[in-house]
């Protein structure tokens, strides 16, 4: 089975950051002379080129669709570009900067404009001996709110687990990496990550960390692949790989933009990325 999986688009974004104090030179050495913008669809483009030639099982978009979700042009162009990758599927699951105007609070309004352009913010697919579990989470990192949709999500996880065998191969996608070990970060990832604020901001509260990864420990196979930090790592929690992957809009450590390839078979999961060409 072949997974195909893009993370940070984020369409505006660039433009967004090329008057910002911190990443404007990034974002100038990015987008060249392009208005940010059409750098951004020029990389969804190519992902979905790429995407047809190869026709993987399906695609899983791991969060930050677009910037800023009361802007109307960065989801409609979104929207119409994907409609190419037709007819192989694509689940998504929302970004912080998908359910919240102000994208480190998750809000009601968030909520429903996602729901709205892209349905459950939250579910599961099984396929043969695999069940993938595509996660809201902002809902965990938020959970004080949006405490009744938190409780509603973790119903159906429980739920969803409980019902398996524990030789399910259970692989789960979601936006921020539910846990990072600091001494996985390279040079330059610490300095843009904790630069200033602790790792606590990237990654979910202690208490539900705990909570999350031990539903997981049951199983013989299980992965978590995230996005959110529009850069690669692979840090591991209780012996649970993570794998975070950079963005396909602007990247802002010394990873390039891209996209991961999954492979899974008979239980064995293997990834690696893909750079797009400057």
């Amino acid at each position: 089975m072949k997974i195909l999986l893009i993370t940070d688009n984020q369409f505006g974004m660039c433009d967004d950051n090329l008057s910002s104090e911190k990443w404007s030179k990034r974002a100038e050495k990015w987008s060249i002379s392009s208005k940010g913008i059409e750098k951004e669809k020029e990389n969804l483009k190519y992902f979905i080129d790429y995407a047809i030639k190869e026709n993987p099982d399906f695609v899983v978009h791991c969060g930050d669709i677009v910037n800023r979700i009361e802007d109307k042009l960065p989801i409609k162009e979104y929207l119409n570009l994907i409609e190419d990758l037709n007819p192989i599927p694509i689940y998504h699951v929302p970004g912080n900067h998908d359910v919240g105007i102000d994208p480190n609070i998750a809000s009601s309004f968030g909520l429903d404009f996602y729901r709205n352009n892209f349905g459950k913010d939250y579910y599961s697919i099984n396929k043969e001996n695999n069940i993938f579990l595509f996660l809201n989470s902002s809902l965990f990192i938020n959970h004080k709110e949006l405490q009744s949709e938190f409780n509603l999500q973790n119903k159906f996880l429980k739920e969803t687990l409980s019902g398996l065998d524990f030789d399910t191969n259970v692989v789960i996608f979601l936006h921020h990496p539910p846990y990072i070990n600091v001494n996985d970060l390279s040079k330059s990832q610490a300095q843009y990550l904790l630069e200033d604020r602790s790792i606590d901001y990237w990654i979910f509260p202690k208490e539900t960390i705990n909570e999350f990864m031990g539903l997981l420990d049951p199983f013989k196979n299980k992965s978590v692949y995230s996005g959110h930090l529009h850069s690669n790592l692979v840090t591991s929690c209780n012996g649970i790989k993570i794998t975070v992957t950079s963005s396909l809009g602007l990247p802002l450590c010394e990873d390039n933009s891209g996209f991961r390839i999954i492979d899974i078979n008979e239980n064995f999961t293997k990834d690696k990325f893909i750079e797009i060409p400057n």
